[in-house]
């Protein structure tokens, strides 16, 4: 049986991106990432609506609301908004995770400026579907601009650990 030859190339021969390639691989990673998991999580958020609204099925749903208190309300509001926040936040800190373990020379600061740059993508694709007023995009942007600093940094770090 003739066999062929096993060429094998060590990293250090292959030439690496420099750091500022990452930015946009971290943003479309952390973009790539959150969209699944804000499928689900909106799934958890109307779930939590009902729960919350003591509705049986989302048929009875307008009939609980017209007679929900504004408490209700908005621990409803808090319930659905949850889940979605907790994902962006674990789409930050997978997004970082793999650029500061796959990100060559990259590091840290290539990871957080990637989230934020995803950060910016999400949110300016939001505005331009519309009906997001500029109070709840003010505060959107806020946390995530938060989320993605500081799950970013935390993944980045694990990730640069995690490196062989």
């Amino acid at each position: 049986m003739r066999r062929l030859p096993v060429l094998q190339s060590s990293s250090d021969d292959a030439p690496q991106r420099p750091p500022w390639h990452y930015l946009v691989i971290g943003a479309g990673f952390t973009v790539t990432l959150w969209l699944p998991l804000a499928i689900v999580a909106t799934w958890v958020g109307s779930r939590l609506a009902l729960w919350v609204f003591g509705a049986a099925a989302e048929s009875d749903l307008p009939a609980a609301v017209a007679r929900a208190s504004a408490t209700q309300k908005g621990w409803a509001a808090v319930l659905q908004a949850a889940p979605l926040m907790l994902s962006f936040c674990l789409a930050c800190f997978g997004s970082a995770l793999l650029v500061g373990r796959f990100g060559g020379k990259a590091g840290v600061r290539e990871a957080v400026l990637g989230n934020l740059f995803g950060s910016a993508v999400v949110l300016g694709l939001s505005l331009l579907a519309g009906g997001v007023g500029g109070a709840v995009a003010a505060a959107a942007g806020a946390f995530m601009g938060a989320s993605a600093a500081l799950a970013g940094w935390a993944g980045a770090r694990l990730g640069r650990r995690l490196r062989r």
